[in-house]
């Protein structure tokens, strides 16, 4: 699964950047449930 994530993320970079598109990868949010961190979730 992991191997076929990494082929998705760099074709959608590929499109991104043909299409003059500014993006973050890896971005990093930190989630919260009723006001205490309950970890981390990354996009």
């Amino acid at each position: 699964m992991i191997a076929l994530k990494k082929v998705y993320h760099a074709a959608l970079k590929l499109a991104f950047e043909e299409e003059g598109l500014k993006y973050e990868t890896q971005k990093r949010f930190e989630v919260y449930y009723r006001s205490k961190k309950v970890g981390n979730f990354i996009v």
